[in-house]
């Protein structure tokens, strides 16, 4: 059974995840936002980014589970106070 450091993805596999064009991942690279190393495959040597990239780049660009950039449970509202009447909070939850 492999490990999490031994799992790769290939340039289109990340693209696909990340939800970006193919050719944008040597502009990641290039500005620092993406690490990729390279990996025998075969008889051949092919750039790969490893799971460890994928996360710090997810971490980086904080996109949510749902594509949103705000993180945390502020994009629901404010807070209301625990002593809040249930008059309030229905009023708040409309």
């Amino acid at each position: 059974m492999a490990t999490f450091k031994e799992i790769h993805f290939t340039p289109a596999e990340f693209a696909t995840l990340a939800k970006i064009d193919k050719s944008s991942i040597s502009a990641l690279e290039s500005q620092g936002l993406l690490k990729t190393i390279k990996r025998k495959v075969g008889n051949v040597e092919r750039k790969m980014i490893t799971l460890e990239g994928m996360r710090e780049y997810f971490q980086n660009t904080q996109i949510g589970r749902h594509g949103d950039r705000s993180t945390g449970a502020t994009a629901a509202g404010p807070a209301l106070p625990a002593t809040a009447s249930a008059e309030s909070v229905a009023a708040a939850t409309g």
